[in-house]
């Protein structure tokens, strides 16, 4: 049951990864400056809501479903700190700190983004 709810959890997941692996030559000529923090922020926006969404509907693990919330947000701090961490190994890519600033606040917008819609839907 965790796969199956998790199921766009891990997808997102998937797709920040090999969006990460890209190389810089391959990434498109940006016109304004920092768009790629506002990427960061949206991407670990959709993906902290996807996660605190799937910890909450699976019933394998208790301690994760009544603690999605810190849970989700922890799991993808980390994931983010992971893979600016693994853009040191990759050509024309680096570590930012900015961008793991991006990470994590886009993280804490998934959590309140995920707190709007339940009570719209509630």
């Amino acid at each position: 049951m965790f796969l199956k709810y998790n199921f766009f959890t891990i997808l997102w997941m998937g797709i920040i990864l090999l969006l990460t692996l890209v190389t810089g030559e391959n990434k498109a000529n940006m016109e304004y400056p920092h768009f790629d923090k506002v990427i960061h922020l949206l991407s670990f926006c959709v993906l902290t809501f996807f996660m605190i969404i799937g910890f909450t509907k699976q019933d394998r693990y208790s301690s994760l479903r009544f603690n999605a919330n810190r849970y989700a947000i922890l799991v993808s701090i980390v994931y983010g700190v992971l893979l600016e961490l693994l853009q040191w190994f990759i050509s024309g890519r680096s570590l930012k700190v900015l961008d793991i600033v991006s990470d994590s606040i886009g993280c804490i917008l998934g959590y309140y983004l995920f707190v709007l819609v339940y009570r719209v839907l509630k």
